[in-house]
């Protein structure tokens, strides 16, 4: 009986010991390739976003609302829900709100809809440049210096990155 206990105790003490090391994970700073990297997702997303995902045959559909053409988003991310689960793999909540307020993402008819227009980019991700503005201990802000294709010519955009301790660095902020 006594064996019972004192192997119980063991095992509630090795559990508390385990779980109080995973809670206080600290922040590992943010490589500037890390930092280059989650830019680059970040930018494949936008733009899949911002060109109203990827749309399949006969989806496409469009209303005017407040004297302008808007667009329904693609069934992949045409909830308020989906979109945001899709923004959060590279942003914080905050950021994604920012993100769908900035490009004029509305819900309408309980689906998520946009301004009608096309976008294109020439930005060469794979070849970004990082630069470090601030650091602390869970939110940097970096400044990325992206190749604009063959201009010979670059875009600097400021990208604040935070950590989040269930997801671990995410951008909140991208200032162009």
């Amino acid at each position: 009986m006594r064996q019972k206990w004192w192997t119980l105790l063991f095992v509630i003490c090795i559990s508390l010991l385990l779980t109080a090391c995973q809670g206080n994970r600290a922040a590992t700073p943010l490589s500037p390739v890390e930092a280059a990297n989650l830019a680059a997702e970040w930018a494949t997303t936008e733009l899949a976003v911002v060109n109203g995902g990827f749309y399949e045959e006969g989806e496409y559909e469009t209303f005017l609302y407040k004297g302008m053409n808007y667009r329904y988003l693609a069934s992949h991310i045409d909830s308020k829900k989906k979109l945001t689960a899709e923004l959060r793999k590279t942003m914080t909540k905050k950021g994604a709100k920012r993100f769908m307020k900035d490009n004029g993402i509305i819900s309408y008819k309980k689906r998520m809809a946009q301004p009608e227009a096309e976008f294109v980019s020439e930005l060469m991700w794979n070849v970004a440049t990082v630069k470090e503005v601030k650091a602390k201990k869970s939110k940097m802000v970096m400044e990325l210096t992206v190749p604009i294709g063959e201009t010979r010519t670059a875009e600097k955009m400021k990208f604040t990155y935070v950590y989040k301790k269930r997801h671990g660095w995410r951008i909140d902020k991208v200032e162009k």
